[in-house]
């Protein structure tokens, strides 16, 4: 018989359903026995896949670490996170990579993968398809992974492409930012940093990399979109991209709001180009929707611009946007539900994203209506969001792996009970 056996309303193209599925040795399986837990009220829904965070550790855990990163996600209802390699020092070596899986098992609320970083040596991809993916910086961003010679570039796609593992690209091609910094005669103003990371900068490195990608069956995945264009090129040669919340729901009006909080690479395009990207995801041309997670504290983030570091927390809000967006008419749930749980699924490779027997058993009740998120309500150490006032529609329980991380609005989850997740053969 299942272990256990809930019951509820879900959401889907047809509108709300009522839905009963068992849990058995942490998947889900056919309903078999009488109902243990039935959900009177809200919606039951496959818990999301936040496949672009930034943990901080090693190195900067004073403004996140993987216990409070992924408390954070747990309440934002994000059951699996895969974290980025540019920490201190970098994830960029087997033995590095098993140092941090060890952590993720120590400490971890949520389960956690983690993304190899490709520096000069490629040491790397030493893990073959251990890696739960790889990632490569074409331009200079936070930390010192990154590979500036576009032949370098050319190698990594290749070797990625021997793994069968994703290869996740940060892109912006460094020579075009060096031309636009030099032509920059006001870089202390907010609307400089956009200038002198210019869109062009992301669409370039990728109109050189889809097609030895394609070419290579590498699967080649453009991390944090800010342009339409880059949309284009990777839909061209069939290949995967992923857009943030904060470009598609803050804009550069909102930039000159909120200063340096609103700080991030690649920056915070126009009020011309956010709606595009917005109908781009809605449509699903942008197939994953990914929060970029970068938290830092407010202490840092309050110097000039300039001096200011990039980057802003989100995996505790993308997931309750999404949804709330949803309810509001803005987007449709299966768009929402796919590009927030099974896309991300299928690019990392997990059997997750489905409240369907043989996935894991990751879930979430949600209530019926959304609240307004504040700096009050964050979990992150850095403690605050770019969020304060858009509506959020935040989990009251969460169930990972068929054991329940979040119950009635309380993280009751040891740290540890997260699991490590990395390729299909990782030991």
């Amino acid at each position: 018989m299942s272990d256990l056996v809930v019951q509820g309303t879900t959401l889907t193209a047809e509108g709300p359903e009522p839905i009963e599925i068992g849990i058995q040795d942490g998947r889900f399986v056919e309903p078999d026995g009488s109902v243990d837990r039935r959900f009177e009220d809200g919606y039951l829904l496959p818990a999301a896949i936040d496949a672009h965070v930034h943990f901080r550790e090693p190195g900067d855990t004073h403004k996140e670490d993987i216990q409070t990163g992924t408390a954070s996600a747990a309440y934002g209802g994000v059951g699996f996170a895969c974290q980025m390699p540019n920490t201190d020092p970098a994830i960029a070596d087997a033995e590095a990579y098993r140092r941090v899986a060890n952590r993720v098992e120590a400490s971890a609320h949520v389960d956690v993968g983690t993304w190899a970083g490709v520096g000069p040596e490629m040491e790397c991809f030493e893990l073959g398809d251990r890696a739960t993916g790889y990632k490569l910086y074409s331009g200079p961003t936070t930390g010192d992974l990154l590979l500036d010679d576009p032949e370098d570039w050319i190698e990594a796609v290749e070797r990625a492409a021997e793994t069968d593992r994703p290869l996740a690209v940060h892109a912006e091609d460094p020579r075009i930012l060096t031309e636009a910094r030099r032509g920059e005669e006001d870089p202390q103003a907010p609307a400089a940093h956009a200038r002198m990371r210019p869109p062009e900068a992301e669409v370039r490195v990728l109109e050189r990399l889809a097609p030895r990608a394609a070419s290579t069956g590498a699967r080649l995945h453009a991390a944090h979109v800010s342009d339409p264009r880059t949309v284009e090129v990777m839909n061209e040669h069939g290949l995967t991209c992923e857009v943030t919340p904060h470009h598609v729901f803050l804009d550069s009006k909102d930039v000159e709001r909120m200063g340096t909080r609103a700080k991030v690479n690649p920056p915070i395009r126009s009020p011309h180009t956010r709606p595009k990207l917005w109908d781009a995801f809605r449509r699903g041309d942008i197939p994953v929707f990914a929060s970029d997670h970068a938290p830092h504290t407010l202490d840092e983030k309050d110097q000039p611009f300039h001096e200011a570091p990039s980057g802003l927390p989100g995996v505790e809000t993308i997931y309750p946007l999404a949804l709330a967006r949803a309810l509001a008419g803005n987007i449709h749930i299966e768009r929402v539900l796919d590009a927030c749980c099974r896309a991300p699924a299928e690019l990392l490779d997990v059997p997750l994203g489905r409240i369907e027997p043989g996935h894991w058993a990751n879930l979430v009740h949600v209530p019926e209506e959304p609240t307004r998120i504040g700096k009050r309500t964050m979990h992150t150490r850095c403690g605050w969001t770019p969020y304060e006032d858009h509506q959020g529609l935040f989990p009251e329980d969460l169930m990972v792996r068929g054991d329940w991380v979040l119950e009635d609005g309380d993280l009751v989850a040891k740290p540890g009970q997260g699991q490590f997740v990395g390729g299909p053969a990782w030991d």
